[in-house]
């Protein structure tokens, strides 16, 4: 919809348009994720349609000296909800920077390091001038 059919609505009407919009953006978002709907571009007409909306209530609102307030969806549907993590004692959490560092570096038998030649001899205490 444009501005210009917008502007000429009362704001309890810009209230209910962008109402509808904003079931029908969470409607379509529900479909693309069941696959039940293939038209992608309906989510930019949405969004751009109640963005519309909500600046030309503020502007009507702005106008007449007082704030307009509309409750928007703050949850989507690609929206998970966050799964907190369990608290671990100090104890647990050092234990487990132990398990974690000792499992990066593989273990290394002392003495048993790649030598070169020139090393396996100093070690001896051979020397190349004899």
């Amino acid at each position: 919809m444009e501005a210009k059919e917008l502007r000429t609505l009362s704001v309890d009407e810009l209230k209910t348009r962008v109402h509808q919009w904003q079931d029908e953006l969470f409607r379509a978002k529900f479909k693309a994720q069941t696959s039940e709907s293939k038209d992608s571009s309906i989510f930019r007409k949405l969004r751009r349609d109640i963005a519309r909306g909500l600046t030309i209530m503020n502007e009507k609102g702005r106008a007449s000296g007082e704030t307009v307030k509309v409750v928007t969806a703050t949850t989507s549907v690609d929206q998970a909800p966050v799964k907190k993590k369990p608290e671990v004692s100090k104890a647990t959490s050092k234990k487990m920077a132990k398990a974690e560092s000792a499992t990066d570096k593989p273990k290394v038998k002392k003495g048993s390091k790649d030598k070169t030649p020139k090393d396996k001899m100093k070690a001896k205490g051979v020397t190349g001038n004899e």
